[in-house]
C-alpha cells in the first residue's frame, strides 16, 4: 500500500476469543492511469496503482467502483490461520473466458432492442459484466450454544461496484 493510501484507510480490530477480525477500508481506484497512459513502456512498481491493478487482475473491463485496499481478515491465534478477502484477490477469479450470465429479463430485453443491438453483438465481446467470482469466504460455526450470539463487531466493507450494486 503506498504512503497515500495508508494515510486515507482507516483500520479496525476486534478480538473475540482466539479470533482477531481485521479491517481496512481506504480510496476508491482512480479509474484513469496516473501517469497519462506512460504505464506502458514502465515495469512492475513503476507503474501506477491503477495500470498494475489491470495488469493483475486481466479483465477487458474493471468494475466502476473498486476498492483496491479495503480486506477483511480474520485470524486465529492459536491455530495460526489467516482468512483475507479482498478486492484483488476476487476479481482474479472472475471467468472472463465462459458465456456470461444473464439476467431473467435479458431475453425479453434484447428483444425489444434487436435492431440496435446487432452492433453491439458484432463489434462487443461477450463478458459478465456482472463480475461474478468463484471467490468465496468460510462460514466459522461460533461454538454448541443455540442461543444468537451478541453482535459485537459489525463493518460494512466495499470491494467492488458496479451499476451501483457493491460486492
Amino acid at each position: 500500500m503506498t504512503a497515500l493510501a495508508q494515510s486515507a484507510a482507516v483500520e479496525r480490530e476486534f478480538e473475540a476469543g482466539p479470533w482477531r477480525i481485521r479491517t481496512v477500508k481506504s480510496h476508491i481506484l482512480k479509474s484513469e492511469c496516473e501517469k497519462d497512459n506512460a504505464c506502458g513502456k514502465l515495469t512492475g512498481s513503476e507503474k501506477c496503482s491503477v495500470c498494475r491493478f489491470d495488469e493483475e487482475v486481466r479483465l477487458p473491463s474493471l468494475p466502476e467502483m473498486v476498492f483496491p485496499h479495503n480486506l477483511l481478515e480474520l485470524e486465529h491465534g492459536e491455530f495460526g490461520v489467516k482468512l483475507q478477502f479482498s478486492a484483488l484477490e476476487a476479481l482474479k477469479m472472475v471467468d472472463c473466458n465462459s458465456e456470461p450470465l444473464k439476467v431473467a429479463m435479458a431475453n425479453h430485453w434484447e428483444s425489444t432492442r434487436a435492431s440496435g443491438l446487432k452492433f453491439v453483438k458484432e463489434s462487443v465481446k461477450p463478458f459478465d459484466w456482472t463480475f461474478t467470482t468463484d471467490y468465496k469466504g468460510t462460514l466459522i460455526p461460533c461454538g454448541g450454544s443455540a442461543l444468537r450470539p451478541e453482535v459485537c463487531f459489525h463493518v460494512a466493507g466495499v470491494l467492488y461496484s458496479y451499476s451501483g450494486i457493491a460486492l
